[in-house]
């Protein structure tokens, strides 16, 4: 059972493209704190392409995935360090540089240990965003059917940033193609 308190504050959104920021904390159960621990963080990366048409009604129908990019969950050391006096440390994680051809925005799920000196550990779960690009687009279909080969069909196009806000002023050259038949 975990006999410490553990307290990570991480951005909402990870921009991949940095190292992040973070502090974390921890106390004992009974009150003070837990100086001079160990403590270490991890992170877990899974695909979170759907996110981003669940952040606004207006991006509904969305699919801001890349089909062809295949990626795996991974999980990652970020950061290892030891607390201070007051049972506290921050500092900058390494950014995930294993991260290569994502789908699109990823899910994170940063867990953070303390050890005790007898080497039990107290844990706790942040979820957050990872976000490895700077723009999104997303494409939607005239119609949730199947669409017919050799004929006309019309696509919506948009491009967003993480938190799903219009980004203008791109140029942006593009090709659909069938994947299924």
């Amino acid at each position: 059972p975990n006999r410490l308190k553990v307290n990570l504050k991480v951005p909402e959104v990870i921009d991949g493209m940095e190292a992040f920021n973070y502090s974390i904390e921890s106390n004992w159960l009974t009150g003070p704190a837990a100086s001079g621990l160990k403590y270490e963080l991890e992170m877990t990366l899974r695909d979170g392409s759907a996110l981003l048409a669940k952040k606004s009604k207006n991006l509904a129908g969305y699919t801001f995935r890349n089909p062809l990019s295949s990626f795996s969950t991974s999980e990652i050391s970020v950061a290892k360090g030891t607390l201070d006096a007051a049972g506290k440390a921050s500092g900058k994680a390494d950014r995930n540089k294993a991260v290569y051809q994502a789908p699109g925005l990823l899910a994170a799920s940063v867990v953070s240990r303390v050890f005790e000196e007898g080497g039990d550990e107290s844990f706790s779960l942040t979820e957050t965003i990872y976000s490895p690009y700077k723009v999104y687009v997303g494409v939607k279909p005239e119609t949730d059917d199947y669409l017919e080969t050799d004929k006309d069909h019309d696509f919506s196009v948009v491009a967003v940033d993480c938190n799903g806000n219009p980004v203008g002023n791109r140029a942006l050259d593009y090709t659909i193609y069938k994947l299924d038949w």
